[in-house]
């Protein structure tokens, strides 16, 4: 599908509930084209990886040849690891709301 939707060829750098919604749209989308669109137009033969049925082997299709070093993951090096400064703000203000008296609960000083 990466050979179709280009969404695909580089990391989403969205929300998950979002990732969800556009893969689950392609999915449908290359369902329907497969279905109703003209074979050789969508798919021209060897696209697709096709099993030999006389010998029992795979052909590799041509979209693993286009995109044999596409990576879908960053290097684990190149993620933000540090939060940044409104989210560190946040956090400090739901600390001194919890520990002030406004947003105490009763239990909350069982456990310290």
């Amino acid at each position: 599908m990466a050979s179709i939707f280009r969404v695909f060829r580089k990391p989403m750098l969205l929300q998950p509930e979002k990732v969800d919604k556009i893969v689950l749209a392609c999915v449908h989308l290359h369902n329907s084209l497969r279905k109703h669109s003209s074979k050789i137009t969508y798919n021209p033969p060897g696209t697709f990886d096709s099993e030999q049925l006389d010998s029992g082997t795979v052909e590799t299709g041509s979209w693993r040849r286009e995109h044999q070093n596409l990576q879908s993951f960053l290097p684990i090096h190149q993620v933000r690891r540090k939060s940044s400064i409104e989210a560190a703000e946040v956090r400090v203000e739901f600390s001194e709301y919890f520990i002030s008296h406004e947003g105490e609960v009763p239990w909350q000083l069982n456990y310290c």
